[in-house]
């Protein structure tokens, strides 16, 4: 009987080392190893050295600035005790989003609680029940529950949950049966029991609006809402009413982490003023195919469970019947696809792209859209990765003008980034805006522009003069010297601006050794069999980087968190390739930690070229010998900040030094310059090392 042992990978902690008699071989996350009496000839004990990826969602710390506002601040406005019940058809509101309903139960202290979200059934449903899996930490929910099989509805302000920080999750299902007997089991989706009314709910023989809908008009403090249906009403505002800072969707090394900022509007009093505070760019989005639904091409999933998935935003929109589809692509653990998942049965069963692979469109079984999860008709591996396209219901805009990512942006770790909003902006000027602050808190760089409502704070004007109103060079804040940003510009302080810093944003470096997981499973005498090492390697490249494939000195590896990566000269579209620089650094780079920085050197044929006049008018060059099949170009020029001029060509020539002597037009006293450029396949490579050889 084989013995085995289960290792936890903590995430976070001091480096970890343990010495350990086992052999295995590694391809893919390690949940165990196992013992085993035999070896076979392609596996080699090594030692297992790994850091976790950058996440968005690990490395930036958002410090949360919103509180300076009470009207702003999410605990205040999504407070239990703060729903307001009223018997009427209108509410006024500073607030834009706010939850509605004329559902209630009485709990058990003998008071009304309001229910401000329900699940629909399938038609025809005569029972009902709600059950619950759970797995994790304890879980603070608002509870409640209402069934009304009159109208195939049932009443909730329960919601799904997942931490994947914890991998904590809390998750409800809906047994019901039909009229006809037909059981079914379905995710909890909750939607708002009341919502704003659209088109759809006008009765085309009266005109009227009916139904549990409401619709919103701006007034000079806030909002009016007008109820349609019974007239006692319990409302309460939403998260969303508020204009606060959100983590980026994208979390992976590859996506670009633009911070979000909830599309909320609200009004309050400053200095003996009211401001008005809202984000006008939100209307700017790529909506489709209309506002407020955006498509999202391509978005990490996480994994909750073995049957269920979760996006990493709230609020999808996924809707069949209305053409909004969503699809999820699977990939193995060496991220090979391995399946298409899809809600459009048109697509069933053809094939995906020029892959082997085909859609199954039976495998996406509901979905629970205001959280964003998906409940899947198969068993789903965690060690796959998965990521889906889908639409969603933007309730936030996505800040782009700074993306966050480590690997993108070669600064954002040496800076703290702030986030503003200014009140009272006209509707075609951007509201949010950011400053990087070095590591001495002085303002190096600042987005705000010149608007129609707000000055410009840039270095420059926008004709390239310089701008006396700049803020660049001022201390973000400061204890002793007022002329600083935070007192002439920012709220509660007394200024004409009154702006509002939502967050203060670090970009951590979570990259050291110590944070580190070191396994040394090693032992004394461990090689690889010759007969099979080129299969070993194939197996598992990464022993390339121990001894065994770069010889007893191993890899090189960073050091100063600095790491040098030798790429061929030929991936550029300049010798051959079809990668600018740029876009080749930023491969290359892609994958380190995001402690380190990556500095690329391109390898190239590159001769040693040395040279001696000894001789009157006469230079004799020598190069050393690069390899068969290459031809080199000799290039000579008088003035050093000349153009090169070509001399000659030495085609393939024989293994050895390669040498030419220059007699052509030289003059006794000048100084004159050398260098050498292969040509390998067609392609000519830059020059190695020049030379300046004064002739005799």
């Amino acid at each position: 009987m084989p013995k085995s042992i289960n290792l936890e990978i903590i995430a976070h902690g001091p480096e970890q080392q343990a010495i350990l008699p086992v052999s295995a071989h590694v391809r893919k996350y390690t949940e165990r190893f196992i013992y085993t009496s035999k070896i076979t000839d392609t596996t080699i004990p090594i030692a297992y050295y790994e850091t976790s990826p950058i996440d968005a969602w690990k490395n930036i710390q958002i410090i949360d600035k919103t509180y300076r506002v009470a009207a702003n601040h999410i605990e205040f406005v999504g407070d239990d005790i703060t729903w307001t019940k009223i018997v009427g058809t209108s509410f006024s509101s500073r607030y834009k989003s706010i939850a509605i309903t004329n559902k209630s139960i009485i709990d058990t202290h003998g008071k009304a609680k309001p229910l401000f979200f329900k699940h629909v059934l399938p038609k025809k449903t005569i029972e009902a029940e709600i059950h619950v899996i759970t797995e994790g930490g304890k879980v603070d929910i608002e509870t409640g529950l209402l069934k009304d099989l009159d109208h195939d509805m049932l009443y909730t302000n329960y919601q799904n949950f997942y931490n994947p920080d914890t991998g904590a999750y809390r998750i409800y299902y809906v047994t019901s049966v039909d009229i006809d007997g037909k059981a079914t089991n379905e995710l909890l989706s909750p939607v708002p029991a009341a919502s704003e009314a659209s088109w759809e709910d006008v009765d085309l023989d009266t005109g009227k609006i009916v139904g549990t809908v409401w619709t919103r008009e701006r007034n000079t403090s806030g909002f009016t809402f007008y109820m349609y249906g019974d007239s006692t009403w319990y409302i309460k505002p939403l998260d969303t009413s508020c204009i606060r800072p959100l983590f980026p969707s994208g979390k992976t090394p590859t996506d670009s982490w633009f911070l979000r900022f909830t599309d909320g509007e609200f009004t309050t009093v400053l200095n003996n003023r009211v401001h008005r505070f809202f984000v006008p760019e939100y209307d700017l989005q790529p909506f489709a195919p209309s506002k407020p639904f955006v498509y999202l091409p391509s978005q990490k999933v996480l994994w909750v469970n073995r049957n269920t998935l979760v996006a990493t935003r709230k609020y999808l929109a996924v809707d069949p019947a209305l053409f909004r589809h969503l699809t999820i692509f699977m990939y193995d653990a060496d991220f090979e696809l391995a399946a298409v998942y899809t809600t459009d049965p048109v697509l069933g069963g053809t094939r995906y792209s020029d892959t082997e692979i085909f859609y199954e469109s039976d495998k996406i079984l509901d979905w629970d859209n205001t959280n964003g999860f998906f409940s899947m008709g198969i068993e789903v591996d965690p060690n796959f990765s998965f990521y889906a396209s889908y639409f969603y219901e933007a309730h936030e805009y996505e800040y782009t003008g700074l993306t966050l990512n480590p690997l993108h942006s070669k600064d954002v770790l040496a800076k703290m980034w702030v986030f503003y909003i200014i009140p009272d902006v006209h509707f075609h000027d951007r509201a949010i805006h950011h400053l990087g602050i070095d590591q001495d808190g002085i303002i190096v760089s600042a987005s705000q522009d010149l608007g129609r409502t707000y000055p410009n704070l840039q270095l420059l004007n926008d004709d390239g003069t310089f701008n006396p109103d700049t803020i660049i060079g001022m201390k973000y804040n400061s204890l002793t010297d007022s002329n600083n940003f935070t007192n002439l510009y920012t709220l509660p302080h007394f200024n004409e601006y009154q702006y509002y810093v939502l967050s203060e944003v670090v970009v951590m470096d979570i990259g050291d050794k110590e944070d580190s997981i070191v396994f040394d499973v090693r032992r004394d005498g461990a090689v690889i069999k010759k007969d099979h090492f080129e299969d070993t390697f194939r197996a598992n490249p990464r022993i390339l980087q121990s001894h065994l494939g770069c010889g007893d000195d191993g890899q090189v590896v960073p050091q100063n968190n600095m790491m040098l990566i030798r790429a061929p000269i030929t991936l550029l579209e300049d010798y051959g390739g079809v990668l600018t620089p740029d876009k080749a650094e930023q491969l290359l780079t892609s994958y380190l930690p995001s402690a380190d920085s990556g500095l690329v050197h391109w390898d190239y044929k590159m001769p040693e070229l040395t040279g001696i006049s000894s001789v009157a008018k006469m230079v004799n060059l020598y190069m050393t010998w690069e390899g068969p099949n290459l031809t080199y170009n000799i290039y000579r020029k008088l003035n050093p900040v000349g153009e090169w001029v070509l001399l000659t060509s030495i085609v393939n020539p024989a293994e050895g030094s390669v040498v030419y002597t220059d007699v052509n037009d030289l003059k006794s006293g000048y100084i004159y310059y050398y260098g050498v450029r292969v040509v390998e396949n067609g392609i000519e490579l830059p020059f190695g090392n020049k030379l300046g050889v004064m002739v005799m």
